[in-house]
């Protein structure tokens, strides 16, 4: 299993990466910048495989890299881990474009 991080919000993946390639500092100022987008740092395991196919989606459509991370963790083949607070209230509403004001 692989450590990833990334931001999901109301459009799909906003950014997605290994852990310790992706500067997570960076990602919680964006998120806190797009909070109006419901904006939340996550990060899942997953196996390499799964990890390289989320981000060959993410480069495609943001959207479907978001609800192919959610069916991952709801099949139990991703563990994930959220901001604590308003992020898991929101994580099950994404993605979801009418959120965005």
């Amino acid at each position: 299993m692989v450590l990833y991080v990334g931001i999901a919000d109301a459009l799909g993946l906003d950014a997605f990466g290994k852990e310790g390639e992706v500067p997570v500092g960076f990602l919680q100022l964006r998120a806190n910048a797009n909070r109006h987008r419901f904006a939340m740092v996550f990060r899942i395991n997953a196996s390499k495989a799964e990890g390289e196919k989320i981000e060959k989606m993410f480069r495609q459509d943001a959207k479907k890299a978001l609800i192919y991370i959610k069916k991952l963790v709801k099949d139990g083949k991703a563990d994930l881990a959220l901001e604590k607070g308003q992020a898991k209230k929101h994580w099950h509403k994404l993605p979801d474009e009418d959120l965005v004001w």
